[in-house]
Formats: structure tokens, C-alpha cells, sequence
């Protein structure tokens, strides 16, 4: 709930600074129950806050999206966090590599822009702004197609922390 009131505020000031018409307020997230729990406490938090000030808050994608699951880490599955390292080095020498059987760097980059592409082309509303509730590996990777590098890259750009609120806006000609 936290995060939904920061974003709120980021909302609030955007509209104060006349940036034109925002919205409506799209929420997408993975099929995992976790995800799912995140994005409805935040789009609540979210309409309470922002629905009596005139801002259109939808989810007209609020349905669960398979492309925003977490990396599969392999023989690392269930296993603890601190062995993932071993997987980020050597996407960083191959995006394609599947170390310890992981899903490859470059294949997660697709499927999560892939999410973003969709949702471009089907969101009825200019600015519509677009909440994504995933996992850090998924979205640390998707960070790279949105600044035009290799997903090679991920572990250079600045660490997501749990319920961090990032904006991303698309390449112009996108």
C-alpha cells in the first residue's frame, strides 16, 4: 500500500504540473498469487486515493499475464537467492546461455517486452499510465529493452528493490 500512495504522489504532482491529460491507470501483473495480492491492494489503494480526483483508474488487463512470471533458475529453483550470481555472470559473457539449466537472459527480455508491446497496441487510452507487478529478475531484465541494450547488461543498471516503483517510458517511434 505503501508504494501505491508514493505512486499517487508521483501522480499528483504530474497533474499539478499541467503535463497534460493522465490516465487511465492500467494494471498488469504474472499469474503468481503474490503478484496478483500486490496489484490488488495497489490498484484499491490507487482508486481510493486517485478515483475522486478525476483520474480514470481501469485494469482492463488486471487479468493474469504468463509473459511477467519470474525467471526460471534451474537446478536453482527453491533454492536460496544468494546462488543466482552464478547464472548473472555468465548472462553477462552470453545472454543466450542457460547456466545451470536457467531460462536465457535474451528469452526473458522478449517475453516481458513482448508484454509491453501488446499492451501498447491494446490499451484504448492515450497516456495511459501502466503499472507492472513481476519479479526482480524479470523486471531488472526488461529495464535493458526499454534502454536499448543487451540484456547482457541487466546487473549494470540500478538494482530493483522489492515494491520499488520505476518509471520506464517507451523509445519515441515505438
Amino acid at each position: 500500500a505503501e508504494t501505491a500512495k508514493s505512486f499517487c504522489e508521483l501522480v499528483r504532482n504530474e497533474m499539478q504540473k499541467g503535463v497534460g491529460k493522465l490516465g487511465p491507470v492500467c494494471m498488469m501483473m504474472s499469474d503468481f498469487t503474490r503478484t496478483k495480492e500486490t496489484a490488488e491492494v495497489f490498484m484499491r489503494t490507487v482508486k481510493s486515493t486517485l478515483g475522486s480526483e478525476g483520474l480514470l483508474v481501469e485494469s482492463p488487463d488486471m487479468k493474469p499475464c504468463i509473459g511477467l512470471r519470474e525467471r526460471r533458475f534451474g537446478s536453482l529453483e527453491a533454492g536460496p537467492n544468494t546462488r543466482y550470481q552464478d547464472v548473472w555472470s555468465e548472462d553477462c559473457k552470453d545472454p543466450t546461455s542457460t547456466p545451470l539449466g536457467s531460462e536465457p537472459a535474451i528469452s526473458v527480455q522478449r517475453r516481458t517486452w513482448q508484454v509491453v508491446q501488446r499492451c501498447e497496441k491494446e490499451l484504448e487510452h492515450d497516456n495511459c499510465l501502466v503499472v507492472m507487478a513481476s519479479h526482480g529478475d524479470a523486471l531488472q531484465i526488461l529495464q535493458t529493452a526499454f534502454a536499448g541494450i543487451s540484456p547482457a547488461q541487466h546487473r549494470e543498471l540500478k538494482h530493483l528493490n522489492p515494491a520499488e516503483l520505476r518509471e520506464l517510458r517507451l523509445p519515441t517511434g515505438t
